[in-house]
């Protein structure tokens, strides 16, 4: 495999971006949240390609000196190749670029992989949200500070 290539999406991406929510997460998002965050274009929207082949997203919204990643997904296929890890390296970049002084996120307890991605990048534990994902489901909390 090719190192992963990383960049901007277009509105083009959508139903790659759809279909890719769609096999990573039990709950994906709705179509019309993850599209109205592609055509915005105000927070920070990437795509991993691998062989000019889509194959992960990151998205995450900002507000002032502040982010909240609120996606990240790769394909099956192409986890634990550093896909995911290149798209928040990129957006960790971009996002300090842009003056933010944090990033965080939320993940489910029991999604482990994930946590240790986060981990791995500089995330750390602040808390946990009970319930977040659902009844019994909860989510710990972890930040990044950029400053």
């Amino acid at each position: 495999m090719h190192r992963p290539v990383i960049r901007e999406a277009k509105v083009s991406d959508l139903d790659h971006v759809l279909e890719t929510e769609r096999l990573c997460f039990e709950s994906p998002f709705p179509p019309a949240y993850l599209e109205f965050h592609l055509r915005l274009g105000q927070g920070i929207f990437l795509i991993a390609e691998v062989d000019s082949e889509a194959v992960g997203y990151l998205l995450i919204s900002l507000r002032d000196d502040d982010a909240h990643l609120l996606s990240i997904a790769v394909l099956p296929g192409f986890r634990r190749l550093g896909v995911g890890k290149s798209l928040l390296s990129q957006a960790v970049d971009k996002a300090r670029a842009q003056g933010v002084k944090r990033i965080r996120l939320e993940v489910s307890v029991s999604n482990e992989p994930a946590t240790v991605l986060y981990r791995s990048c500089g995330f750390e534990t602040v808390g946990e949200i009970r319930d977040y994902y659902g009844p019994g489901l909860s989510a710990i909390l972890m930040v990044r500070d950029l400053t």
